[in-house]
């Protein structure tokens, strides 16, 4: 034969190879594109115009599986109506090797391997971002269309909310609010986060929905990574439910309150939170900056304002100690100064204890506050007894680190502070205590602790529990972050690795059908496909499978991700042997 005749016939297949492979590949995922839509659609989150654009969106993401499977079934359908034709044979007279035969295949599984590499690489993502965003954006969308089909919406953690009618009031732009929701006939149920069992309900007359949206660069996993410190409330779509005139049930005990407390929860973006919306340049960057994921940086959040307390109390009481006296500031930055002896966990209080001075002679042996007010004039009070503690953790990284002070058996003397300003006093009790709020360290840490990245924060948290080994305060939120870290470090490996061993699948997927379509040329190409589709579905599976399992467990589940392109691989030059033995 010619030398010039292989090229023709490698023409000859490719071109029915590509035909069918386009023609399969359209219909498949079209299939694929419309049976994720119609969930959204059948539950109201997508109106039929955005159906369709959500097909569009789907499409992209759809080929990462549906490529392989055209593939093999192109090759298939293609090499048996070669080979059952009696061209394949015509070719082996003519000098034309099976392995020749094979090369448009090759080259057609080479070219959808790297097409899928690239896809996953940054189009799958792109789009799955796209998709994600038209399902989850507007929360006010879900929850109305959850309480009109009579289903329970998933309120901040583990809180169910339940309305008999839902009313959109619009948005309120005087407090912020880009829609408000009136709801009729509220019942709220708390769930147990490990039992998943109710340990608190309650019902409303009605409640008002708040949502705000806080959007930034951190909705888009391309944003700059040295960001992190400052995309903590990025992304997000925080809800605030106030309920009226309630009736609960907590533990045993029943509540009728007129005024509950009003619950906040955040809806943080999935797309910060899930690597899959992540290309492979964002992974590589993902593994330097973990907090770009929004529940690490929540812990990173939390640790460092923990260590921001251990460092501002440690300062204290080894200033007290040292000196007797420390200075703190008010929330309008006026001077405040502490004359005491240093100071002590109490377990009991949850409190830090304020110890009395060191000398009995030095401020009558009693705990004594200076505060300066607005026009110069001083106010002093004295206490038997004191205690210390911060306020509640700030959520959002600039918030300062703050602290409440309560004297127990005090007395004041001086000018009268001025109402609503400066240290806040208030009345605690019937035996004379009293509650100083907004007390401020002169040097406040956590701006600097902020800025820091988790793995330096941990560090840092590492060597405060080497010198304080008993400290479950910092330990156990260090131990939550670095297995966060962890499972996202496994979940960056597992995600890379699938998507490569879906590549490499892909290109034997075709081979495997080139090659039991030549084998199996007597039989029906419905018979022949199968023998190749479920040795393909085997491979798809230990692959999903294995991603899993690294997931979960680490590197031990590599060998079920890449067993399965293994034994396909082996199965089809098994059969390739038989096709040039025969």
């Amino acid at each position: 034969m010619p030398a010039g005749s292989p090229i023709t016939v490698w023409t000859y297949i490719s071109a029915w190879l590509w035909r069918q492979l386009l023609l399969t590949a359209g219909i498949l995922v079209t299939v694929l594109a419309f049976a994720a839509a119609v969930k959204f659609l059948a539950e109201g989150r997508l109106s039929p115009v955005d159906t369709l654009r959500f097909m569009l969106y789907s499409m992209p993401p759809m080929l990462e599986y549906a490529l392989p499977f055209s593939g093999g079934l192109a090759a298939t359908l293609t090499y048996h109506r070669f080979a059952a034709d009696n061209e394949a044979l015509a070719c082996q007279a003519g000098g034309i090797s099976y392995r020749s035969l094979l090369v448009p295949g090759l080259i057609c599984g080479l070219v959808l391997a790297l097409t899928l590499i690239g896809l996953t690489n940054r189009i799958i993502p792109t789009y799955l971002r796209r998709m994600q965003n038209m399902v989850t954006r507007d929360a006010t969308r879900v929850l109305i269309n959850s309480i009109r089909r009579g289903e329970a919406y998933s309120f901040g953690d583990g809180m169910l909310v339940y309305a008999d009618r839902v009313e959109p009031k619009g948005p309120n732009e005087q407090a912020g609010a880009y829609q408000v929701l009136y709801l009729q006939g509220v019942l709220l149920a708390q769930l147990d986060k490990e039992t998943k069992q109710v340990k608190a309900e309650g019902s409303a007359r009605d409640a008002f929905a708040w949502f705000f949206r806080d959007t930034g660069p951190a909705d888009d996993p391309g944003a700059n990574p040295n960001s992190g410190s400052n995309s903590g409330r990025r992304g997000v779509t925080r809800i605030t439910l106030v309920p009226r005139d309630s009736l609960g049930w907590v533990r045993d005990q029943f509540r009728v309150e007129s005024d509950p407390p009003v619950i906040t929860a955040t809806v943080p973006s999935p797309i910060r939170d899930d690597p899959k919306f992540f290309g492979w340049r964002e992974l590589r960057e993902l593994r330097v900056y973990p907090e770009r994921i929004g529940q690490i940086d929540i812990r990173r959040r939390q640790l460092a304002t923990i260590l921001a307390e251990r460092a501002v109390i440690e300062d204290m009481d080894i200033a007290l100690r040292s000196d007797g006296r420390l200075r703190l500031i008010d929330g309008l930055g006026r001077a405040v100064v502490l004359r005491a002896g240093g100071l002590e966990w109490d377990a009991q209080e949850k409190w830090w204890r304020i110890l009395p001075p060191a000398a009995p002679g030095r401020a009558d042996g009693r705990i004594a506050i200076d505060t300066i007010l607005d026009d110069g004039r001083e106010r002093s009070y004295k206490a038997a007894r004191a205690w210390l503690r911060s306020l509640p953790r700030p959520e959002s990284p600039g918030d300062a680190l703050t602290f409440e002070i309560r004297l127990s058996e005090f007395s004041a003397q001086g000018a009268s502070p001025e109402p609503g300003i400066g240290v806040q006093i208030s009345e605690a009790g019937q035996f004379g205590d009293r509650t100083m709020k907004g007390i401020k360290p002169a040097l406040d840490p956590l701006p600097r602790l902020m800025a820091m990245s988790s793995r330096a924060l941990l560090d840092i948290a590492a060597a405060h529990l080497d010198a304080v080994p008993h400290d479950e305060v910092v330990r156990q939120p260090a131990e939550i972050l670095r297995e966060d870290i962890d499972e996202l470090m496994r979940e960056i490996v597992s995600k890379e690795q699938e998507r490569i061993a879906m590549s490499v699948a892909c290109l034997v997927m075709v081979l495997t059908g080139g090659v039991m379509a030549m084998r199996l040329r007597d039989s029906l190409p419905l018979v022949v496909y199968l023998w190749s589709f479920f040795p393909a579905l085997a491979a798809v599976l230990t692959i999903v499978g294995g991603q899993q399992m690294v997931h979960e467990h680490g590197m031990v589940g590599l060998p079920l991700l890449w067993g399965g392109v293994g034994g396909l691989a082996i199965f089809t030059g098994l059969e390739y042997w038989k096709l040039r033995k025969h």
